[in-house]
């Protein structure tokens, strides 16, 4: 059976992350939503970037590959927009991977300090067409390099200028297309696990 592990944003492991966890659940996955700020929330993106770049990247990284660890079997790796990151990081380098799932975040692999995207692991990418962080350079250059391994990359933009757009706590939600990035996330992982 195939683990979902699934990264929080820079503001936290909010609410919403997890009540995305239990959709995932209900969809009968096994999902670890680990908390790497240890209980710290934010509701501001610049406070909670500022907080995700004092901890460090490698020391985030570290943590991810840690828990990656305890997992027995294959693992899907999942994430919302800093999280997504290291769901992509840890999808390129984790040799038990079935799949990414990244939503309002990716990065190109060099910035990962990843030299290729590995065989047959596809991505299912999620983004606001006009969402205010979003990278198309990144997001051409994964695709890119998701392609030449030989995985499928799909990617859905929602109408829309926000960023978290599933967390209905924030000013940037749209309960539409957050349901419908739930029920996309929910058959990409039932296709790949």
């Amino acid at each position: 059976m195939t683990t979902i592990l699934l990264f929080h944003s820079a503001l936290g492991l909010r609410p919403s992350i997890k009540t995305f966890a239990q959709s995932l659940e209900g969809a009968g996955f096994t999902v670890l939503a680990p908390d790497l700020y240890d209980g710290k929330l934010f509701d501001d993106y610049n406070k909670g970037n500022e907080f995700w770049f004092s901890l460090g990247i490698p020391s985030l990284l570290q943590k991810a590959s840690e828990l990656a660890t305890t997992v027995s079997g294959d693992v899907l790796f999942a994430g919302f927009s800093n999280g997504a990151a290291i769901a992509e990081y840890m999808a390129a380098t984790h040799p038990q991977t079935k799949g990414a799932l990244l939503m309002h975040g990716a990065l190109p692999l060099e910035m990962l300090q990843v030299p290729k995207w590995p065989d047959n692991v596809p991505v299912q990418l999620h983004y606001n067409t006009n969402d205010p962080f979003r990278n198309t350079e990144g997001e051409d250059a994964l695709k890119k390099a998701v392609k030449a391994s030989g995985a499928s990359f799909t990617e859905f933009l929602y109408e829309g200028t926000t960023h978290l757009f599933a967390d209905a706590s924030l000013p940037d939600y749209v309960k539409a297309s957050a349901d419908k990035m739930l029920e996309r996330a929910i058959t990409f992982c039932k296709e790949v696990a």
